[in-house]
């Protein structure tokens, strides 16, 4: 199992800017996911094990902090910035679409061996388990992909002055800013790429909610976006500003394995 620190919603509300009219401040807004408890511990740790080791444990139904999860992959040698995109995420949002509850496992299963941190790959593992009849593993998958989304949430950083200083949700892959919005009920409008004076990335997107209302969240793109300039990815298309400088590892925000 993975855990992650509650997340209140006055934190989700503090993620989202101010609708783009006709409000003067924004609404808190809903959690989708489902917080446990665990006590920080100060940003900054190291990363102590190793992420193979640690899908192991959330494997065999062992307690993991879902921020040390992702640090361990984006530090691991198979970390791919683009993790989440591809031909297996297309065909498990088609199967979906369909119902087709094997082809929805097949999916998910390809994207998680790929990236075991894919919060969305969890999600359709769990919806699939649960059309199989299968409760037992589509409570299991449910609860990993709730302690990584809660992961998400609670690493944010205070931006810049291009920014306005708004809180950015910190991600280590480039597919996870349209996801963490869709698994918000947030339908994405447009993303701009925005690059700070010392060198950070951020993403600010553009979404509407199921009731008409347009805001923007911020994302802190800076690690996926060097690891894939490094790497001489596209970060996307037609955009070649990429930031400069290295961008720092994601640090540990939660307890340790209990």
């Amino acid at each position: 199992m993975v855990t992650s620190r509650p997340v209140m919603g006055a934190i989700l509300a503090l993620v989202m800017t101010m609708p783009v009219k006709a409000q003067t401040s924004a609404p808190p807004m809903a959690n989708p996911v489902s917080p446990q408890t665990s006590n920080p511990a100060p940003p900054g740790t190291l990363v102590a094990r190793d992420y193979a080791v640690l899908v192991e444990m959330v494997r065999k139904g062992e307690v993991v902090d879902g921020a040390e999860l992702r640090a361990a992959y984006a530090a691991s040698p198979g970390y791919n910035p683009f993790f989440g995109r591809g031909d297996a995420n297309t065909r498990l949002d088609q199967a979906a679409k369909v119902d087709d509850a094997n082809a929805m496992l097949q999916a998910a299963t390809q994207l998680l061996d790929e990236a075991y941190v894919n919060a969305k790959a969890h999600f359709g593992a769990a919806a699939a388990h649960r059309k199989l009849g299968d409760e037992a593993q589509a409570e299991r998958h449910m609860a990993i992909g709730n302690g990584l989304m809660n992961a998400m949430i609670e690493r944010t950083r205070r931006s810049g002055p291009e920014t306005g200083g708004q809180p950015a949700v910190v991600v280590i892959g480039m597919a996870e800013p349209a996801f963490f919005a869709e698994a918000l009920g947030q339908q994405a409008i447009s993303g701009t790429p925005i690059t700070s004076r010392n060198g950070r990335a951020y993403l600010r997107m553009t979404v509407r909610s199921p009731e008409g209302v347009v805001k923007n969240m911020l994302f802190d793109i800076t690690y996926p976006a060097e690891m894939a300039r490094r790497a001489s990815m596209p970060i996307t298309p037609g955009t070649t500003s990429v930031p400069s400088a290295p961008g720092e590892a994601p640090a540990l925000q939660g307890n340790p394995v209990r």
